[in-house]
């Protein structure tokens, strides 16, 4: 079995307010995600709804995403470090892009991004997402993003993010809140049918249902 935290998430929001593509992770072992469904342990699915205007509107038509990725000792990259490659490739890179078409409406990305374009992405991701960073500079540089990192908090002042008013009522509610109770309605029916469309097309398998 999986030891530890299974399900992290990664969220991106700018000074405008506006808000990245939800990016859900959960760790998997290969008897959920067997080798012989999933070669590479990768399986990534969009979510209609998984976004923050779901908290408003039952309707929001915002799509997220959630990856599920096997733990394999052998992998040439470590899980970690996937897990923020993807994120490059299907969020945050597309977000800075929207954004900018948002700010700049007569720019085209095919140009070179002007001076005023410039993106700064401060993350306060753990050594795998520095690395991949790292790893990835000239590429982002060339793209007009520098990256820089937050210094690691010793208290609620330390960081921006844990004074606003978002996060304090997350913090506030996340005890209290579960999804007992809810049976195949809205959101939860969602999540679960995209699972059991997964595990119907064989390309993964329930923990109650796997080969003993």
């Amino acid at each position: 079995r999986s030891m530890g935290c299974r399900l992290k998430y990664l969220m991106t929001f700018n000074g405008f307010g506006m808000v990245a593509p939800l990016f859900i992770t959960v760790t998997c072992n290969a008897n959920e995600l067997p080798p012989a469904m999933s070669p590479d342990g990768v399986l990534l699915g969009t979510v209609p709804g998984l976004c923050p205007a779901s908290a408003n509107s039952p309707n929001a038509e915002g799509v997220g995403y959630v990856l599920l990725l096997r733990a394999d000792a052998d992998a040439p990259v470590t899980i970690a470090r996937k897990k923020v490659q993807l994120y490059l490739k299907y969020v945050l890179l597309p977000f800075i892009e929207e954004c900018r078409r948002a700010v700049m409406p007569d720019w085209d990305p095919e140009d070179e991004v002007p001076e005023y374009g410039r993106a700064v992405s401060w993350s306060d991701g753990d050594i795998a997402m520095m690395q991949e960073m790292v790893s990835m500079a000239e590429e982002l540089l060339g793209k007009k993003i520098w990256v820089a990192k937050h210094g690691g908090k010793c208290s609620g002042r330390d960081q921006f993010a844990d004074l606003m008013r978002c996060f304090v009522i997350i913090k506030e509610e996340v005890n209290r809140i579960s999804a007992e109770g809810l049976g195949n309605v809205g959101f939860y029916g969602t999540v679960e049918s995209m699972f059991k469309g997964w595990r119907d097309e064989k390309k993964i398998a329930f923990e109650h249902e796997k080969e003993r």
